[in-house]
């Protein structure tokens, strides 16, 4: 609730940037999931909100499996959410929810999901 009252008073893109890239640092499960909820509410601005996301997917490996899991389960709503704004925001977004993965069964897990969920 601390960072979303501080990025309210944030007065440049640069300290709103850092305060979306904290908020995934939450030692709760909940919390983590709280900030995916907001950043794809479309509260924020599309160019944005992808930032929240990689903060949760960097705050350690369950963080990272809560994003991949998230975006499995949310993938149309965001795609949906973005659709008119340039593509790098899907492969940001993608990136950000699965891209530090290093397993074999992994990458076989994310290459199944993208071949059936094409945008």
């Amino acid at each position: 609730e601390k960072c979303l009252e501080l990025i309210d008073l944030a007065e440049t893109t640069q300290a709103k940037k850092e305060l979306y890239l904290a908020m995934g640092a939450a030692k709760s499960m909940d919390l983590k999931k709280r900030t995916l909820d907001w950043c794809t509410s479309g509260v924020l601005k599309k160019q944005d909100f992808f930032y929240a996301i990689g903060s949760v997917s960097a705050s350690g490996k369950d963080g990272l499996d809560l994003t991949w899991t998230y975006l499995q389960e949310n993938f149309d709503r965001i795609v949906d959410m973005i659709r008119t704004a340039s593509p790098s925001l899907l492969a940001a977004t993608v990136l950000n929810s699965c891209g530090s993965f290093a397993s074999d069964d992994k990458a076989d897990e994310i290459e199944t999901f993208f071949e059936t969920h094409k945008n």
